[in-house]
């Protein structure tokens, strides 16, 4: 009986480290980063009447280290994945 617990919690962690959650959590934290900064960051500079390069410089660095954030974390999950196999 305590065995069939231990495969059945295996089977379950296999499935949420599958490849395809790789994709949901790209889907679930970087879109919604990606949508906040081409959208509201726009919008609030105006509003701020912000139009310097400076600003502009700290919004793309952002979204390059929100990229750059969600393609090692998408990296790291496959390999220790394919590590455990």
């Amino acid at each position: 009986m305590k065995r069939d617990a231990v495969e059945s919690e295996r089977n379950n962690n296999e499935e949420v480290s599958s490849v395809g959650n790789r994709w949901v959590f790209v889907v679930m934290f970087g879109v919604p980063g990606l949508l906040f900064i081409f959208i509201a960051v726009p919008v609030i500079m105006d509003v701020y009447n912000i139009h310097s390069s400076l600003a502009k410089n700290i919004v793309v660095f952002t979204l390059f280290v929100i990229l750059m954030s969600v393609l090692v974390t998408v990296i790291v999950r496959g390999y220790r994945k394919r590590r455990s196999m």
